[in-house]
């Protein structure tokens, strides 16, 4: 049983290496969590509907919101050399400003995914650019109500700077574009733009992460 095992695979192999040449796709997760600024580009529509403090619905005027901070995290999966399945969530917490009304809270919550295309370069540098597509909710008070959530184009830039085998520093400026809904007749919705320009620590899980492989017919 043991012996005609192992001329299966004697066997098994030597066809293989005989009738096709074997090209491997080398396959890798990695996960990077990350920290910055996030830099609102525009104001919010004007005027538009928020209930604040446990107060009636009021109209907000000229509201903007603060540069704030930015967390998040991405889940990717490489395929090649060159390509990544990417998912992405940031959370900014944030405040707005407005005439007549001292600042509040206003917590940026979006989860993304898209592809990430990374390019090989000199000095254990790997510039990339991604895009991708996913929700992003803007949360101003406890009330559901007060909750806008849109739908979200994700376009970005950056490098990773590889320290070894496992590790890499990632930096990036990704800009998150959405139509903003003032919840008031007449008032038109306005395009949005979250500019976040974060840096974190990408780890490479796996010694050499799972393959996926191509066989190709043998040439005559």
């Amino acid at each position: 049983m043991r012996a005609s095992t192992i001329f299966l695979l004697a066997a098994s192999t030597a066809l293989a290496g005989a009738g096709a040449a074997r090209a491997q796709i080398p396959v890798r997760l990695h996960v990077t969590p990350f920290a910055g600024g996030a830099l609102p580009l525009g104001k919010l529509p004007t005027p538009m509907l928020l209930s604040l403090d446990a107060r009636e619905t009021d109209q907000v005027v000229n509201a903007q919101l603060e540069n704030a901070a930015a967390f998040g995290g991405i889940v990717g999966v490489r395929i090649g050399k060159h390509v990544a399945v990417e998912g992405t969530v940031s959370y900014v917490p944030g405040k707005v400003t407005a005439d007549g009304l001292p600042s509040f809270d206003a917590r940026i919550l979006s989860y993304t995914g898209g592809l990430a295309y990374y390019i090989p370069a000199p000095m254990r540098l790997e510039p990339f650019i991604n895009a991708g597509a996913g929700v992003k909710t803007y949360d101003f008070d406890r009330t559901p109500a007060d909750r806008e959530t849109d739908l979200v184009g994700s376009f970005g830039a950056g490098t990773n700077l590889t320290l070894t085998r496992a590790l890499a520093l990632r930096v990036e400026a990704r800009d998150q574009v959405s139509s903003f809904n003032p919840k008031l007749g007449g008032v038109d919705n306005t395009i949005q733009h979250d500019l976040l320009l974060t840096g974190g620590l990408t780890f490479k899980l796996g010694k050499a992460g799972p393959t996926a492989t191509v066989v190709q017919a043998p040439t005559r």
